[in-house]
């Protein structure tokens, strides 16, 4: 029923602006309510599902000091692509045709799904909810990593610009704003090269005003295991990355810790980040280079 009434929501948003065609895709729901009667500041993951992996670790971390949801409360790619965020009347230029290395995808105007407003930033059941900080990441999905999302495909001028939007948006709830970097992309070297590109861009729209934090989880990865490709036969010398997972995109739960630390280390007793953790990495990694490598 809710799915329905999503879906039902978009058509509407679309049909009010004018708009040629519904949102492509369903959100998915967004994140549960904090506990009943909890005094602790709340905290919002939005990302796809490497953060998804690290939420049970997360939740441990933030016990007593905050509580924590996740936006979308589903697997399965979690928060995709920036287009999926985008507001139902918001064109996505240069979107419709797929990525230019591929066959291009049937010729149409492309509008955003409207997920940020429609369900990430309220709850599971559609209920109003506040947050003191708020965590997101966008970069893995958008550079189309493993050649089977052809959907997901989002060009870096038009990144820049819906991040842009989000920070803004996230800024206008009050919390706190942090942004993620995108993890390596250890098996393909030409899509690493475009998540350093996409990278890039992120941290220059945080940098803007109204600045906002911005975590280099990409650095955190590679001080520990050095620069992509990890464990592939195919390449001599390539590090022995012990918490990469061969030939994916994803990292072992434990090791992508950090992409809350920073809201665990710097909530109390004021509600504001700071861009580094060197206490919950070393905690994991038991790394003195990494730990002493990373200052506030």
């Amino acid at each position: 029923m809710l799915r329905t009434l999503l879906v039902l929501s978009a058509v509407a948003n679309v049909a009010a602006a004018g708009a040629t065609q519904p949102a492509r895709r369903v959100c998915r729901p967004g994140p549960l309510l904090p506990p009943a009667g909890s005094k602790l500041p709340n905290v919002l993951i939005i990302g796809d599902s490497l953060s998804l992996g690290a939420m049970s670790g997360v939740l441990k971390d933030l016990a007593g000091v905050a509580t924590a949801e996740h936006a979308p409360f589903s697997g399965d790619g979690g928060a995709l692509d920036v287009k999926y965020a985008m507001d139902t009347d918001q064109v996505q230029d240069g979107a419709h045709d797929g990525p230019p290395w591929n066959v291009p995808l049937p010729a149409s105007v492309r509008y955003g799904d409207g997920c940020l407003n429609g369900t990430y930033l309220t709850s599971s059941t559609q209920q109003p909810t506040k947050y003191d900080v708020i965590s997101f990441n966008y970069g893995v999905h958008d550079v189309e990593y493993n050649g089977g999302y052809l959907e997901e495909w989002v060009p870096l001028a038009l990144y820049k610009k819906n991040m842009r939007i989000i920070k803004r948006t996230l800024q206008a709830t009050g919390a706190k704003v942090i942004c993620q970097a995108s993890t390596p992309v250890e098996f393909n070297l030409t899509t690493n090269k475009r998540i350093l590109a996409y990278n890039a861009a992120a941290k220059a729209v945080m940098v803007e005003a109204p600045t906002g934090a911005f975590n280099d989880l990409y650095g955190v990865i590679t001080q520990v295991c050095g620069q992509p490709p990890y464990n592939n036969p195919n390449v001599p010398n390539s590090p022995n990355c012990s918490i990469s997972d061969y030939n994916g995109v994803h990292y072992h739960a434990g090791a992508l810790l950090p992409v809350l630390c920073v809201p665990a280390a710097c909530l109390p007793p004021a509600l504001t980040c700071c861009p580094c953790c060197p206490q919950a990495a070393g905690r994991f990694w038991r790394n003195p280079r990494l730990t002493a490598s990373r200052r506030c």
